[in-house]
């Protein structure tokens, strides 16, 4: 675990140093942090996924892949009346083989054999149908239920960007759903979007809006007014991918955006890494925000509006005053008292204290007084009295601190309590007002339990909707019992995969969900745990004799199709 946060710190600094000294921005990561970076062998693997894709001008030209997208779409307009034309289509078209879902579970390694899914980033809830969620996969695109979680359908497998950051229905017409692309979750395999995706017919059909101002960024949060739709308040960061051919690149400036005409204009409002927007919901013009550059930042912090998001103010805390510095920030305000929140911050990746970890979290009864007054809320006691590292830093699987409140790191309370919340980072705790209890159950009842490292939650009625990276989960009872909603749900992230030379089978290692095999079906079968990489099969056995490779470097093989795995990387010099 150790080994997989060092490769995980080095992924985000090298993004940082992707992303430093952009126009109006201010720089993240500094000349001496690179040199050290440059010797790091964590970088290497990923220096070297860029430069497969730089092949053969040594940069990404700007803007490549939206241009991609628009000429298949002028060149299937053009052919659209070709009837022969029409036909090949059928008959070649693209299937999906899953995994839908993932069989196995990450037993041992992560305490959970339940059916998986890939990483959910963003979940949003019809207003009007309590049974209609969609959710955002990390490089899987929005699918949609209508019945619960029980089937899904992809909503955006045609457009330009899949990897999403937020959804938002607006309150006032639930046809109309915007979409922002890129994910903002600080880490290697975080993609940049193409801009805000918006549909006025339920998601049957999309269009791209300012794409100009909103390319190659990515959402952290959408907020619509309730009672205009044509009025947002955004909050946006970073992402890796699309970022041309300038070193270090440029991107369009990012923190809180707002727009008044449904997205066609943005203006920004406050400068810096966004991570969160919190909306009175008794009336949009009370606002709170989160500056959150997870490498720390002069901006970084708590921000107020009272006017709908046109200016801000900063609201200082007792976050300031603790060694580490201030990382990434998530929020949350109680719908059944809105004068009730919670500000939970990562203690900032800067060489000082539990770079990564939770610098703490606190809570304010009166949120709109001019200065609230907070009270921290320790995270020292699980249901247990084990833990010490709190939901960002602690792993219940493997008993050690993981310090990851930089990467998956969010808060929800209880639409009908402001006393319960629930914070989620690589498990899910739940706070009562006095004591906290680890609701996830990754460990003891994996069969009742969820997958790891929690990304984005919503609430349909009394039921809490989870999205991590093993999929869509959901509780109606605060969490005593989890129903998965992964059976259907196709967004696993692959990084690579290889095929049997009969074409019968195949292997795929996977972002945080380890390496799978197909053998037909839409559901595939787990091999092994963690983030999986390359695979080989044999030649001539390839039946059963299969190599393996994953985080920390790990080679492994097997001999009978993955019932038995050993280690095959003795002598190689990590």
């Amino acid at each position: 675990m150790v080994a997989r946060i060092k490769t995980i710190l080095a992924f985000v600094l090298a993004i940082a140093f992707l992303t430093s000294g952009s126009r109006g921005q201010e720089p993240l990561f500094e000349p001496w942090q690179f040199a050290r970076l440059m010797k790091s062998e964590p970088f290497g693997p990923w220096w070297w996924v860029f430069w497969q894709r730089a092949y053969p001008l040594g940069y990404i030209p700007e803007g490549a892949e939206l241009r991609a997208f628009r000429q298949i779409e002028q060149w299937k307009a053009a052919h659209r009346a070709d009837v022969s034309f029409a036909l090949a289509q059928e008959e070649n078209r693209w299937i999906s083989i899953g995994p839908a879902p993932i069989l196995g579970g990450q037993v041992g390694a992560r305490g959970n054999a339940r059916p998986m899914s890939g990483r959910v980033t963003a979940v949003a809830v019809d207003p009007g149908n309590p049974a209609r969620w969609l959710v955002g996969g990390a490089q899987g695109g929005v699918w949609q239920t209508r019945d619960a979680g029980t089937s899904w359908e992809p909503l955006t497998d045609d457009q330009p960007a899949l990897a999403i950051g937020a959804i938002a229905f607006a309150p006032s017409d639930p046809h109309i759903i915007y979409v922002g692309t890129g994910t903002a979750v600080f880490a290697a395999s975080s993609f940049a979007g193409a801009g805000l995706l918006k549909s006025t017919d339920g998601g049957t059909t999309w269009q791209l809006v300012a794409p100009s101002a909103l390319a190659r960024v990515s959402f952290s949060d959408i907020k619509v007014d309730p009672l205009d739709a044509n009025r947002l308040t955004i909050a946006t960061a970073i992402g890796i991918a699309g970022r041309g051919r300038d070193r270090p690149p440029q991107i369009p400036p990012t923190g809180i955006m707002t727009s008044t005409d449904g997205g066609l204009t943005w203006t920004v409002r406050l400068s810096g890494l966004a991570t969160d927007v919190e909306i009175d919901p008794r009336t949009f013009q009370r606002q709170f925000a989160a500056l959150g550059s997870p490498f720390g930042s002069s901006a970084n912090g708590l921000y107020r509006s009272t006017d709908a998001g046109q200016t801000w103010t900063q609201i200082n805390g007792p976050w300031k005053e603790i060694r580490g510095g201030v990382g990434r920030i998530e929020l949350a305000l109680a719908p059944s008292d809105p004068n009730t929140l919670y500000i939970s911050v990562q203690d900032a990746v800067d060489g000082v204290r539990a770079d990564g970890g939770l610098l703490g979290l606190w809570r304010t009864s009166n949120a709109w007084d001019e200065k609230p007054t907070w009270t921290a809320i320790g995270v020292e006691a699980t249901d247990d009295g084990s833990g010490l590292h709190g939901y960002c830093g602690w792993d219940p699987a493997f008993r050690t601190a993981s310090d990851q409140c930089w990467f998956d790191h969010e808060l929800s309370v209880d639409p009908s309590n402001p006393d319960i919340l629930y914070a989620g980072g690589i498990p899910l705790w739940k706070y009562d007002g006095v004591r906290w209890t680890e609701v996830s159950k990754t460990v003891g009842d994996p069969l009742r339990g969820i997958h790891v490292d929690q990304h984005a939650m919503a609430w349909a009625g009394r039921r809490l909707i989870v999205g991590n990276d093993g999929g869509v989960w959901s509780t109606e009872d605060g969490g005593e019992t989890w129903e998965h909603h992964n059976t259907t749900l196709a967004i696993t992230q692959f990084y690579e995969g290889s095929i049997h030379p009969d074409g019968v089978l195949a292997l795929a290692g996977s972002q945080d969900n380890g390496t799978e095999v197909w053998q037909g079906d839409m559901a595939w079968r787990w091999i092994r745990g963690g983030d999986g990489a390359d695979t080989a099969i044999s030649s001539t056995r390839p039946d059963t004799d299969w190599a393996l490779s994953g985080q920390n470097l790990a080679l492994r093989r097997t001999r009978d199709a993955a019932r038995t795995i050993t280690v095959a990387d003795s002598g190689i010099d990590k």
